[in-house]
């Protein structure tokens, strides 16, 4: 994205922590590994901060969210195993130009497909799907995304309201003051610098 879409990463980065267990920092961490093959696969990037935002909700943070997704969505694309088990249960993996659906409505699916199996079952279906690293993503798959979307959906204006809401009241205020004053003494500085210099 080039930095004309800073408001709007803004907003879906702060809507996503605010959303979920991530922090700003986990969303980097978990973005740096999956971001690539998000992309590559038809992913926006309010697509991929649901995914990592769910995770995180059961306790799969920063680049441990970024590398289950990243399996997922790897053998989902290039795994002939997990593409014959998807099928197996009767979910589409890919739309009817041919290009693979995105993750987040394979995953809803999915869950409701395994919802009444055995844990034994569950867990090999999951594993052939996800591989090993990416049992620790088993839970989303039965995740409720709907908060989450909608508050990523309507993340436009996120990070103004949440920066006015910080700058409100005594904290604020004094958060703002201590800046003032820190520009003051660097204005101050700057005007003294060349009668120092001499």
């Amino acid at each position: 994205l080039d930095a004309s879409q800073m408001t709007r990463v803004c907003d879906v980065l702060t809507a996503t922590a605010n959303g979920s267990a991530q922090t700003i920092e986990d969303l980097g961490y978990a973005l740096a590994d999956v971001a690539p093959i998000a992309k590559s696969t038809g992913l926006t990037l309010e697509d991929t901060a649901k995914l990592i935002g769910a995770l995180a909700n059961f306790g799969v943070k920063g680049s441990a969210a970024g590398t289950v997704l990243k399996n997922i969505q790897t053998r989902l694309a290039s795994d002939a195993g997990a593409q014959a088990k998807y099928a197996e249960l009767g979910i589409d993996t890919t739309d009817a130009e041919g290009n693979l659906r995105k993750l987040n409505d394979i995953l809803i699916d999915l869950g409701v497909a395994i919802q009444n199996m055995p844990s034994a079952e569950k867990l090999a279906t999951i594993k052939t799907l996800f591989g090993q690293y990416g049992l620790k993503g088993v839970s989303i798959t039965t995740a409720d995304f709907k908060e989450l979307n909608a508050a990523i959906d309507s993340a436009e204006g996120t990070a103004a309201r949440v920066a006015a809401a910080m700058d409100d009241g005594l904290g604020g205020a004094l958060r703002l003051t201590s800046s003032a004053i820190e520009g003051l003494k660097i204005a101050v500085g700057e005007a003294m610098v060349p009668a120092l210099q001499k």
